[in-house]
């Protein structure tokens, strides 16, 4: 396994394979880190393994709700429940309604 376990989706502790999924739960962790300002922290490859398979949960500051549902669609724990591609995340980020006086 060449992947950092920072990022890794979910199926590739388990022995899955990379897909488009796998890619874009990594890109779901890095804007869940940089909405809020924090690296996710494990120990252990088996530690991260728990976190990103059972222990992972999405919380934001206030003022970034508004991307909850692009963040529950790329870090679903499930392969088959995550955007299938690009265009679907790239979809809801559309209809994200962003206050532009802030």
């Amino acid at each position: 396994m060449d992947a950092t376990p920072r990022y890794m989706a979910p199926e590739l502790f388990r022995g899955g394979y990379k897909s488009i999924q796998s890619d874009l739960y990594a890109f779901g962790i890095v804007l869940y880190e940089w909405l809020t300002q924090t690296r996710l922290e494990a120990s252990s490859y088996r530690d991260w393994a728990v976190l990103h398979c059972q222990n992972l949960t999405i919380q934001l500051p206030t003022q970034f709700l508004i991307f909850l549902p692009l963040l529950v669609g790329l870090l679903q724990k499930q392969q088959q429940n995550r955007f299938s591609n690009a265009d679907e995340a790239i979809n809801c980020l559309k209809q994200i309604q962003i206050d532009k006086n802030h």
